[in-house]
């Protein structure tokens, strides 16, 4: 005599949970959505002299400006640096790391430049490095030699409003993989 229990439910539970842990695995929408706020981010930096913190420009480099008939602001001659800051085509690089399961994933997000400032000279690669899950990631700028860059491309650290919205991303980006997973 035997007897056979079944417990509703756990096979399609442990479907569900495999697919939500299957999707976490691909960060792609999250870091179109980390994107979208650098781009904002990025483009409220240039306007705002980085928050005010920028110093003003020489009265030389003001001169050749106008004389060279370059638009006034601070880092844009061209536009290329502005342009490849706020261009996610241009700007972000996603690479592949190894997961907590042991997969590899698309687990981190760079964003930055290698675009020289506007009088040409080469700045070296100015970007943030961002880890999944982490809002906070790292920045790595450029090397002057010792002395503090005169002109911070990227603000860091992030400013407290782009945090949050980062953070914003993470929670909708993981209210997306639960909805779909059929866990919500």
């Amino acid at each position: 005599m035997g007897f056979e229990v079944e417990v509703a439910g756990v096979v399609d539970t442990r479907e569900r949970l495999q697919a939500l842990v299957a999707g976490l695995g691909d960060m792609e929408d999250l870091w179109a959505r980390y994107a979208e706020v650098m781009v904002s981010t990025e483009t409220e930096w240039f306007a705002s002299n980085g928050d005010g913190t920028w110093p003003p420009l020489a009265s030389d480099t003001v001169r050749d400006k106008e004389l060279g008939g370059w638009p006034p602001e601070t880092l844009v001659r061209t536009g290329a640096m502005l342009e490849w800051l706020t261009d996610p085509l241009l700007a972000m690089d996603v690479s592949q790391g190894r997961s907590t399961l042991g997969t590899f994933t698309e687990s981190a997000m760079t964003w930055g430049t290698s675009v020289a400032d506007e009088r040409g000279r080469e700045r070296g690669r100015e970007y943030a490095h961002f880890h999944q899950h982490t809002v906070e990631g790292t920045m790595m700028p450029f090397d002057y030699g010792g002395r503090p860059p005169e002109r911070q491309v990227i603000p860091w650290p992030l400013p407290l409003s782009t945090q949050s919205q980062m953070r914003d991303a993470d929670e909708a980006w993981v209210e997306e993989m639960l909805v779909k997973s059929e866990l919500r």
